[in-house]
């Protein structure tokens, strides 16, 4: 088996301290089986008995050599790496334990083991195309439909733009890092630069390396009497936002009333729904499951489809069905990925946004019945 992706993870404390390792060792090693990273789930390595600092006995049924990396699950995850030091015959080796990582968090739920068919997903959602921040590869899509917004929206001042961040403006990052909108009522009063800090507005003085009143002359300059950007942020099947461009509305006559604000936002959400349904693929057929838990499952993708293009993906939403009742949708990020010899098995972190009212109660329930 072969790990092809694993989300990086804070939660995971690495240890290379030689005496927290044997302090680690000591308080947790004899305590319950191992598993070899990346196989099959099943009890492979025994512990036996620890030796002098960093070495312990360890029994498997399995030849065992070379670097190694077992883990456990107690109240919190345990992995020991390091390599076997010497085969002492009977089934049992002598391994050298190098690091450690354990989780900083108990783990709250328990896998449950799933008999084929029992639950299983399909009408799984695929992105046909990838779409992150760096904006290095904007799909042609995407672009699309900015041009086609940028002449519905025409009307709403007497400049109107829609684009994908370039950073090569400071405002513009600004509205980027911060997900909030720019608006200034009137450009040649100071009071309008101020924003309250429970503002969905940018406080513009203090957040750009120019002086105020060096702002307020450009803006004279290009006779601009009022300006707003609003973002336009992304969610792909994770849920997470993808700062991706912007709603750039200027007035050279009057004030733009802060009620566009509002306005364009949801001009925003709908013309990122469009492109979320342009740019993805449902792929109808079954993916068993091979355990799951309220938080999480792992799926066992077998489509050739989705084999293509998983390691693409981030995130996925799907309906999971348990036998005889209706499908449950849900929406989750990918935790890792593991390559068998024709399958994959896909992790996944469930992010609670379930499409109907009732349904996570219904997940749980149904969970809660199969242990």
């Amino acid at each position: 088996m072969k790990l092809l992706y694993e989300k990086e993870s804070r939660s995971i404390h690495y240890v290379t301290d030689p005496a927290r390792i044997t302090s680690l060792i000591q308080n947790y090693f004899l305590k319950n089986a191992l598993f070899i990273k990346n196989e099959e789930t099943g009890i492979i390595v025994n512990p036996v008995s620890i030796q002098k600092p960093g070495y312990v006995i360890v029994n498997s049924l399995s030849e065992l050599s070379g670097e190694l990396s077992v883990y456990t699950v107690l109240n919190k995850y345990i992995e020991y790496i390091g390599v076997i030091e010497q085969d002492l015959g009977g089934s049992s080796y002598l391994f050298k334990i190098t690091a450690l990582k354990i989780a900083a968090t108990d783990r709250t739920q328990n896998r449950i083991m799933v008999d084929t068919g029992k639950v299983y997903v399909n009408n799984m959602r695929i992105s046909k195309n990838a779409i992150n921040a760096s904006l290095f590869n904007v799909p042609t899509s995407v672009k699309v439909h900015f041009k086609q917004y940028a002449v519905q929206l025409k009307h709403h001042a007497d400049e109107v733009n829609l684009d994908v961040y370039d950073r090569t403006q400071e405002k513009f990052d600004m509205v980027r890092r911060s997900g909030k909108t720019l608006y200034i009522a009137d450009t040649q009063n100071e009071y309008f630069y101020e924003k309250d800090e429970k503002s969905p507005f940018i406080t513009y003085t203090g957040s750009i390396d120019k002086d105020l009143k060096s702002v307020m002359e450009e803006y004279r300059r290009n006779k601009i009497v009022s300006e707003m950007i609003v973002p336009v942020s992304y969610s792909g099947h994770d849920g997470k936002p993808i700062p991706l461009g912007y709603i750039h509305l200027i007035s050279r006559s009057k004030p733009i009333p802060q009620e566009k604000a509002a306005e364009m936002n949801k001009i925003a959400i709908e013309m990122v729904q469009k492109m979320r349904d342009a740019n993805t693929k449902v792929v109808s057929e079954k993916q068993n499951i091979d355990n799951i838990s309220r938080d999480g499952l792992r799926i066992r993708i077998t489509s050739e489809e989705l084999k293509s293009v998983m390691l693409e993906q981030r995130g996925l939403s799907f309906d999971v069905v348990f036998k005889l009742t209706a499908p449950i949708t849900i929406s989750s990020e990918i935790c890792y990925i593991l390559q068998k010899e024709n399958y994959l098995l896909v992790g996944v972190k469930i992010l609670g946004h379930f499409s109907r009212s009732g349904d996570f109660e219904r997940y749980y329930n149904m969970v809660t019945g199969l242990s």
